[in-house]
């Protein structure tokens, strides 16, 4: 749901970062945005910006903001920025305000894709859109690590809220790794 849930002004293609909200504990958190992905996002993306235009001339074209942004922003729904990334192929109207709107992509449709794929490909691993196989820089055709190609992510050196990493296993929290620079206090 986070990936269907994110909306264009989350995606940042100068910084390679994404902005997932309203993650786990209600909090907002950044993640890498692979460089092999940008392009082919980029162009989903202009061609969803015309789906959106196309959208706001037939007088549709908004989308359902969170909380109360729609009182505070009263345009905001209309805007670009707002969007979803993966709209909804059609329009619905929307149960809480009854206006015509396009939603985000449907769950079920993804978790259908992951199964039918997982089948033609023989895993023999259980794979859905929760599983490590998805969410995990080791899956297959991952491009690799935002600072070089082919540079491996080091497997389980960073915590999930942030992209600081942990001290290695057997050292104290202030104690710094061989090599690190020390600070004077």
């Amino acid at each position: 749901m986070e990936a269907l849930r994110l909306r264009v002004q989350d995606m940042d293609f100068a910084m390679k970062q994404i902005t997932v909200r309203d993650g786990k504990g209600f909090k907002d958190r950044f993640t890498v945005l692979p460089e092999c992905v940008i392009p082919a996002l980029q162009e989903h993306l202009a061609a969803k910006r015309l789906t959106h235009e196309e959208d706001l001339r037939a007088g549709c074209g908004e989308v359902y903001l969170p909380y109360a942004l729609e009182r505070k922003y009263k345009h905001a729904a209309r805007d670009w920025r707002w969007q979803y990334v993966f709209p909804a192929r059609d329009l619905s109207v929307d149960p809480r305000s009854g206006l015509r709107r396009r939603h985000h992509f449907d769950e079920a449709t993804i978790t259908k894709a992951i199964k039918t794929a997982v089948q033609r490909v023989g895993l023999t691993k259980r794979a859905s859109s929760h599983a490590s196989l998805v969410r995990n820089s080791g899956a297959p055709g991952w491009c690799g690590h935002p600072d070089g190609a082919g540079t491996p992510w080091p497997r389980g050196r960073f915590h999930d809220h942030d992209l600081h990493p942990r001290p290695a296993p057997g050292r104290g929290r202030d104690e710094k790794p061989p090599g690190s620079p020390r600070l004077n206090s």
